[in-house]
């Protein structure tokens, strides 16, 4: 596919980057710093167009060069279609240990020629029929604007079939969730499935649900990140599982009541698998261990304790 025949070009003679250069990156200084001293090792590839040439491969060493204001040695490749330039240019970068949003990046670069892409999953290093190649290509049918989230989380590319899952209009409204807040892998995949369920739940779209639990005011608002996605999982799981909630709350606010005014505190799992509540003192001397004892008494006689204990299936 390469015509053997080497061109020594000016920088001015590289008039643009193909888009089958999609991991181009900006060049370290390093990069620069060894190509001043022991000059260019390998060529770029280079393809014609009218007025001058076109960048197929090297993106680094030709910016470094161009900086350098070097002259560029080149070998240049014949005129192809988008599929066989993108073979070109990955191939010429299997010494490289692509990252999530690569991978996501050369299938985007792929997908649209609509052909297999199980060659290109083996460049990359992506068996076939695995999960991650299954959660890569459900992720390259969300729109690129996506892809923004994988830069500090790629661990959200497991939440991809879900995402798949929803609608464009729907996908539109939950991307600024995921731009705005760092969320752990746990949190990403309880969020999108308390939407889910709140919306069911609910018997509404997704738009409207968001709208009534007020999401669109927490995302903006003033509290930090964390309170922010606590605040909005707190919400929808209110929507989502509304018996739950309020279980829980009654439980919280019948502990509360339970031990208020006492040196006790009292400590029931919010999942309540198990009925078991946990108590807690702390004490200095004999007199606030004998006060202590007087609170169990009362406690154990509360009214709060008549129905105890109870699960939520009863």
């Amino acid at each position: 596919m390469l015509i053997h025949t080497p061109l020594t070009l000016k920088p001015s003679q590289i008039l643009e980057v193909d888009p089958c250069i999609f991991w181009a990156e900006k060049c370290p200084q390093p990069f620069i710093d060894s190509l001043q001293d022991l000059g260019q090792l390998q060529p770029v590839l280079v393809r014609k167009i009218s007025a001058g040439y076109s960048l197929v491969a090297g993106y680094k060493r030709f910016q470094a060069l161009k900086s350098l204001g070097r002259k560029i040695y080149a070998l240049q490749v014949k005129d192809t279609g988008p599929w066989e330039k993108g073979l070109i240019y990955l191939s010429s970068n299997l010494t490289r240990m692509p990252d999530t949003l690569m991978m996501v990046r050369a299938l985007r670069y792929f997908q649209p020629p609509g052909q297999d892409l199980q060659q290109i999953c083996h460049l990359l290093g992506i068996s076939r029929g695995s999960r991650q190649q299954k959660q890569l290509q459900a992720w390259i049918t969300l729109p690129s604007a996506w892809d923004r989230t994988l830069e500090h989380n790629p661990q959200l590319l497991t939440c991809a079939p879900d995402l798949a899952g929803l609608n464009s209009e729907e996908q539109d409204l939950l991307l600024p969730f995921f731009l705005d807040l760092g969320w752990s892998l746990n949190n990403a995949r309880n969020f999108l499935d308390l939407v889910i369920r709140a919306q069911k739940s609910r018997h509404t779209a997704i738009r409207e649900m968001l709208l009534q639990l007020q999401l669109d005011r927490i995302l903006p608002g003033d509290l930090s990140p964390k309170d922010k996605i606590r605040a909005i999982l707190d919400n929808l799981g209110r929507a989502a599982y509304p018996n739950y909630f309020r279980l829980r709350d009654q439980a919280r606010k019948n502990i509360n009541s339970l031990v208020s005014g006492t040196l006790w505190n009292c400590i029931h799992a919010d999942n309540f698998e198990s009925p078991a509540l946990e108590l807690r003192v702390r004490v200095q001397n004999r007199d606030e261990l004998h006060q202590a004892a007087r609170q169990l008494s009362s406690i154990v006689d509360s009214e709060h304790m008549h129905t105890w204990p109870v699960y939520p299936h009863e």
